[in-house]
């Protein structure tokens, strides 16, 4: 099921708007990957922000987080 009609200034998951996602999949386009969805474009920026936070390790937001 694609994404659709969703607000350009609302963040979603990971802090990330429709117009970043939609820039990834631009960028996955350009990189040799055509047909890829918003969809799937939305579970790729998930997984590479996932990987980046687990490589840096706790970023201060998090921290903030656990003390609230």
């Amino acid at each position: 099921m694609e994404v659709h009609a969703l607000d350009q200034d609302t963040r979603y998951g990971f802090g990330l708007t429709e117009p970043e996602v939609r820039c990834l999949q631009d960028i996955l386009h350009r990189e040799g990957e055509p047909d890829i969805t918003l969809d799937q474009a939305w579970a790729r920026a998930i997984e590479l922000l996932s990987l980046f936070r687990m490589l840096l390790g706790p970023l201060p937001e998090d921290q903030d987080a656990r003390s609230s």
